[in-house]
């Protein structure tokens, strides 16, 4: 085969089933994977360099763009580092992507889904301090993309929201794992009113952005939704995806710890994961206030990783005392049946062995006191004359999931 008919039929094929809108040949033609890539690289170096009159067989200018961006791509892939890699990358996707927004383009999602994911992998294959220097090129290419997608309001299947939840999903990934979080709330809420029903897409789609959702919600509070995510995430995960459930039940474990619903022994043990949470539970169902946060700084690179270590320093406190003083009233109604009454002295001497530390006084019970009873954790009043705290003879200690959060966080 020589030079001239080598590329000459690559160069027809691609033609072809772009003039003819073929959405599985068009994107065959432009192989996304590393292996992929490589086996046409060994295909095309010995054709090189491509004749230049070849281009004119092309009748577009943004066909002839993109298959530019894409061939030299390919041609540099391996002699480059994967920096390199993904900033080529980049250039097939802006270059694809006038060609994209043509409003008969739907045929096209395939090929820029594929794309995006090996650009979106490239991204992550690159060291961590290097790719942050450059995070908002792949943020606001992920973002370009959407809004094409989101823009097209031809019913399904003929549209190119048939690709969107794919891409969302990566803009998630990315914006949760580089902090930057602004884009996503009007994002997320556009999506949520405006976009096509997750149910009509693969089962996949739906788990992913159910999980990153999830982690959507809980790192801004809003417990409840991150719940409902984790829950259908968990569901519907393919059973044979052991790693993928596995971090799914992680996240979960940690929202119903946050809303006082703790994991069992056996859905620990199941998912390998007693050796974090066991220990941490119990500390947690008896109010050790101590134990628990310094379980939480032995433990502190595994919930940083997970983005988690904040979250349960600060909003697990005023739990612990809840449950610290749940305990101290169940242990006095075994000697006093009819009391509902718990003195600062008692308290006091309670919080010193829970905490670990003499520091505290009655200001500062009257002060945790005063915040479980306005937050709801306990029901009651307090007596400050005669340093008591009278709980309420009906439910004196709610649930702590039914239980609406402080003034100024989300559900």
């Amino acid at each position: 085969m020589n030079n001239l008919f080598s590329f000459k039929q690559y160069f027809t094929a691609i033609n072809i089933s772009y003039k003819n809108k073929d959405s599985k040949s068009f994107q065959t033609l432009f192989p996304a994977t590393n292996d992929s890539i490589l086996d046409l690289y060994s295909k095309i170096q010995s054709k090189l360099p491509i004749p230049t009159f070849l281009w004119g067989d092309f009748s577009e200018s943004t066909l002839i763009e993109f298959v530019k961006a894409y061939t030299s791509f390919v041609i540099s892939y391996p002699n480059s580092s994967n920096f390199e890699r993904w900033i080529c990358s980049l250039q097939v996707l802006n270059m694809l992507i006038p060609a994209f927004t043509r409003h008969d383009a739907f045929w096209l999602v395939q090929t820029v889904k594929s794309l995006t994911k090996c650009s979106f992998l490239l991204y992550y294959s690159i060291p961590k301090k290097q790719r942050q220097m450059d995070a908002n090129k792949m943020g606001e290419l992920l973002q370009r993309i959407i809004k094409v997608q989101m823009s097209d309001r031809t019913p399904l299947p003929n549209s190119k929201r048939a690709g969107v939840y794919s891409i969302v999903n990566m803009f998630l990934h990315f914006s949760i794992e580089s902090g930057s979080m602004g884009p996503l709330v009007g994002l997320i809420s556009n999506i949520c009113t405006s976009g096509p029903p997750i149910e009509e897409f693969p089962i996949s789609d739906q788990v992913s952005f159910s999980y990153w959702l999830g982690r959507y919600y809980l790192i801004r509070h809003q417990l409840r939704q991150a719940q409902n995510e984790f829950e259908f995430a968990l569901e519907h995960c393919p059973k044979e995806h052991i790693k993928n459930k596995r971090i799914i039940v992680e996240y979960a474990i940690v929202v119903n710890i946050l809303r006082g619903k703790l994991p069992t022994d056996t859905l620990l043990e199941k998912y390998g994961l007693s050796y974090i949470y066991s220990q941490l539970v119990f500390y947690y169902h008896k109010g050790f206030v101590g134990k628990f946060k310094e379980l939480l700084k032995v433990n502190f690179e595994h919930f940083r990783k997970l983005g988690v270590y904040l979250l349960l320093l600060e909003r697990s406190e005023i739990p612990l005392y809840r449950n610290l003083i749940l305990r101290l009233f169940r242990v006095k109604k075994t000697i006093q049946s009819e009391s509902f009454v718990l003195t600062f002295e008692e308290i006091l001497s309670s919080m010193t062995l829970s905490t670990e530390s003499n520091e505290f006084d009655y200001n500062d019970v009257e002060c945790i006191l005063s915040n479980l009873i306005e937050q709801g954790f306990i029901r009651g009043h307090i007596q400050p004359q005669q340093n008591i705290l009278v709980l309420s003879r009906t439910n004196p200690f709610p649930r702590i999931k039914d239980i609406k959060p402080p003034i100024g966080l989300p559900v």
